[in-house]
């Protein structure tokens, strides 16, 4: 996982370098940098955004999916192209019903060693 994160970070260093962005205090340069460098991202490179960032929260990885597909899927906050299958209905079922199992498996007894 952090070998995934370091060669993510390695290239989005480079474009925050090109638009002459500075590390210390950029603001909404940064921001803007930022937006460009995941609109690049393929979705394997998206896929693992979001599972670090899930794993760095303490969120489980079917939750960061289904509330960034059902977030995306409402309008709420336009999704980059890479990340459009995110808001399919088989993908928001899916995480969804994974998500809802996740939760409960620890809780019920039998379903725990099923899962």
């Amino acid at each position: 996982m952090t070998e995934t994160l370091m060669q993510w970070w390695q290239q989005l260093l480079p474009y925050l370098q090109q638009a002459g962005v500075a590390m210390s205090g950029a603001g909404h340069a940064a921001g803007d940098v930022a937006g460009q460098a995941l609109g690049r991202m393929d979705m394997a490179g998206m896929l693992a955004l979001a599972g670090a960032l899930g794993w760095a929260s303490g969120f489980r990885l079917y939750a960061v999916v289904f509330i960034t597909g059902l977030i995306g899927l409402l309008g709420w906050v336009p999704l980059p192209e890479s990340m459009h299958m995110l808001q399919s209905p088989v993908v928001l079922a899916a995480s969804g019903f994974m998500l809802f199992m996740e939760f409960f498996a620890d809780k019920i007894p039998g379903l725990d060693s099923v899962w």
